[in-house]
């Protein structure tokens, strides 16, 4: 059964959706803010209903799982909330557009042309963003042809929804509004034949300013890895190049021993600085919670199996490194995919705010997260034997200390 959202805590539109459904955790987040202004509240609200739903396409009409590329779940939206030893926690949420034009002819015209491209302009003109990185993988990873698009689709799962362009995700920041797109080289390798690393270092390459020291120190570590570290998706700041925007290229290994988190977070003992170090201690005392288990293993390198192997794109752990045109070394971000380590969506609660408790922040103490979550979703997101809620856990760590968000796609279906 589906999750209502009361009035109280969202604005209902006339088709139905509502903002509480599409950016469930965003009402009772602003609840947990007594500082949050009522005038913040009200522009993120108008954003999200002028700019968001008309883009998200209609409810699914059953939890059959519809396979998502960017994450697992019953719909092709993923919320999120970034907490860090700031204090200053930030909502976000990913979609992928299913606006009018998605399932038309115009879907299939060049991307300067139609759909996606007509869409991402409306959105990224609310924002004010910077469009100049976008437009250039835009132009080298958009499928542009029909015969692209089936023959991708014939090659993917068959409860595959739609084969997706791109995602767009955006951080609701305190009175600000900011926008990233992520784009699949993958799917444009399924019909070029092109290996979708050498196309990502190619463009990013291709780009000003350029990338050349953050991605050699990445080839050099991939090839002393022994598992691939194919690309599998990447994520650009639409923000001006000159104003600091970074990249992120997204890679999965299927090992979780932390033997081999500790390999990739140091890039092979290329990062061994202070801040690198005490960053794997934190996420040492709390790996064994972000896998389901009581205690940390004695055996460094053994690795926990995954609840369902046969889900390729979503099993292992994945890996983002964040490359600037300004450091010579990326950042690498560690994302756990809590659903395939985990017993239910009660065990991920508990074991979130285990987490969150040993940060010493208050989302882990007297049941704050938990009831955050039940007051987004309703009290299946955190019971025994409901759809998966909590998609994935990501951990970085820099000197201004821990940043840790949590991910969770909700099953939005029709009542």
């Amino acid at each position: 059964m589906a999750t209502e959202v009361s009035s109280s805590s969202s604005s209902k539109l006339g088709s139905g959706a509502s903002v509480g459904g599409i950016c469930p955790f965003c009402p009772p987040y602003w609840r947990t803010r007594e500082r949050t202004p009522p005038e913040e509240r009200a522009s993120h609200l108008r954003f999200i209903e002028d700019h968001v739903i008309p883009n998200v396409g209609p409810r699914p009409a059953s939890l059959d799982v519809v396979y998502v590329v960017s994450h697992f779940g019953s719909s092709t939206f993923e919320a999120s909330i970034n907490l860090n030893d700031m204090g200053k926690p930030c909502v976000r949420f990913t979609f992928e557009p299913h606006g009018p034009l998605a399932n038309s002819a115009a879907a299939t015209a060049p991307p300067t042309q139609g759909y996606p491209y007509k869409q991402v302009l409306g959105i990224a003109d609310a924002v004010r963003v910077d469009l100049r990185w976008f437009n250039e993988l835009a132009a080298e990873f958009f499928l542009s042809s029909e015969q692209e698009v089936a023959a991708v689709k014939a090659m993917m799962p068959p409860n595959l929804a739609r084969v997706p362009q791109y995602y767009i995700a955006l951080d609701l920041n305190g009175g600000r509004r900011q926008m990233k797109v992520y784009f699949c080289p993958l799917i444009k390798q399924m019909t070029t034949g092109m290996n979708s690393d050498e196309a990502t270092f190619n463009v990013l390459n291709r780009l000003d300013p350029g990338f050349a020291a953050p991605l050699k120190a990445k080839g050099d570590f991939r090839a002393t890895c022994p598992e691939p570290l194919a690309i599998q998706m990447i994520g650009i700041d639409c923000v001006a190049p000159e104003a600091g925007a970074r990249v992120k290229l997204y890679t999965r290994t299927e090992s979780n021993a932390w033997d081999n988190i500790r390999h990739h977070v140091t890039l092979g003992g290329r990062r061994n600085d202070e801040t690198t170090l005490k960053g794997l201690e934190i996420l040492g005392e709390i790996w064994n919670l972000l896998l389901d288990e009581p205690e940390a293993t004695a055996d460094s390198s053994v690795s926990k199996s995954v609840n369902d192997p046969t889900n390729i794109w979503h099993t292992g752990i994945i890996y983002s490194w964040e490359v600037q045109p300004s450091k010579d070394l990326p950042d690498v971000k560690v994302y756990v995919p809590l659903w395939q380590y985990s017993r239910s969506n009660r065990a991920i609660a508990g074991n979130l705010e285990e987490v969150f408790r040993k940060q010493g922040w208050s989302w882990g103490t007297d049941g704050t997260y938990r009831k955050s979550v039940v007051d987004a979703f309703g009290e299946g997101a955190v019971s025994d034997g409901t759809p998966i809620v909590f998609t994935h856990l990501s951990f970085s760590f820099s000197k201004k200390g821990t940043y840790i968000s949590s991910y969770l796609a909700p099953p939005c279906v029709t009542t």
